[in-house]
């Protein structure tokens, strides 16, 4: 739906890139500027899944589809976080069907993933709501990382994205631009450090 009037958006309106191209930049129901960060994190999107085809990265079919998958997904929530600290968690769902292009994928061991992400969900649910420390989508996101990857890579996940965090603040105080007050985007982090378990 829009964000400036809420009326819900037709199929047209949501097409990347040409959407924002036809309207001028505008939202069509209320001529609302948009963003235009969000046609741009359409086009890195696009350019980065070039780069990996282009890339010729020795992968079998569904682990490529995978990798695409993730970082696309991932790319585009990061920078939604980055501008609005929120997500919608629907856009998670693809993610949930990568598990399923896993070579080797039995119910056994679907059980056994499935568990592993139920306790996260649960256990860094309750972490969030006690601390909050963090957002819903960052519980979320972990928990299926857990799913498709496994508990190792959570916690070096978690270590890389904390550490990351850590210095962007302290350069940030450094600099005097730190505001204890303001709200953390932290998928762009958990993103980076998903990443970084994935090209060690």
């Amino acid at each position: 739906m829009c964000d400036t009037c809420g009326q819900t958006l037709a199929w047209f309106d949501l097409v990347p890139i040409l959407g924002f191209l036809k309207n001028g930049g505008r939202a069509r129901c209320c001529q609302a500027p948009i963003d235009p960060g969000l046609p741009l994190a359409e086009l890195l999107s696009g350019l980065g899944l070039c780069a990996l085809v282009q890339a010729n990265l020795p992968l079998t079919w569904p682990d490529s589809i995978i990798l695409a998958t993730w970082f696309l997904i991932l790319l585009g929530l990061s920078l939604l976080d980055h501008c609005y600290q929120f997500i919608y968690p629907v856009l998670l769902l693809p993610l949930v069907a990568t598990y399923w292009l896993t070579p080797g994928v039995d119910l056994a061991e679907f059980g056994q993933d499935a568990l592993l992400a139920l306790g996260l969900l649960l256990g860094l649910g309750i972490f969030a709501k006690v601390t909050r420390g963090l957002g819903g989508g960052d519980v979320y996101l972990l928990s299926l990382v857990g799913f498709q990857f496994g508990l190792a890579i959570v916690l070096w996940t978690l270590i890389f994205s904390c550490g990351l965090c850590l210095l962007v603040c302290l350069t940030h105080y450094l600099r005097g631009r730190f505001d204890p007050q303001a709200p953390l985007a932290f998928i762009p982090y958990l993103t980076i450090g998903l990443v970084l378990t994935q090209i060690g």
